[in-house]
């Protein structure tokens, strides 16, 4: 089946059929793993499981701050992925962008879903 097959059947089990969208979701990454949007896709349903047992939040920070080293931390929909990644795992601790990529931030700043996001890292 096509990668929009996958995302797509992902994004209307998610709310439903937690099992069925993880499946979909981790295919749709594995025919494309460099598509950021299926990485914080992904990574968002495991941070988020209804069950905690399902969690598994190593893997949704892997996977959040792959979107993130994709979009070259300047989308603030995969900023915000990982720190809802980080969130789970309750790691308050850890800066959201790396040293080297705050280099971004005069731009990110000036975008109102961001803002308060850098001012805690």
């Amino acid at each position: 089946m096509p990668l929009t097959h996958h995302n797509n059947l992902g994004i209307a089990l998610q709310n439903r059929q937690y099992a069925g969208a993880l499946v979909d979701f981790t295919k749709a990454v594995r025919l494309k793993p460099d598509w950021p949007a299926g990485n914080e896709y992904l990574a968002l349903l495991i941070a988020t499981a209804p069950d905690l047992k399902d969690r598994d939040t190593n893997e949704a920070i892997r996977l959040a701050a792959r979107s993130c080293e994709l979009t070259g931390y300047k989308d603030p929909v995969y900023v915000g992925a990982l720190a809802a990644a980080f969130a789970s795992a309750a790691d308050f601790q850890r800066p959201l962008i790396p040293p080297k990529k705050r280099l971004n931030l005069p731009t990110l700043a000036n975008r109102p879903q961001i803002k308060n996001i850098i001012q805690y890292t």
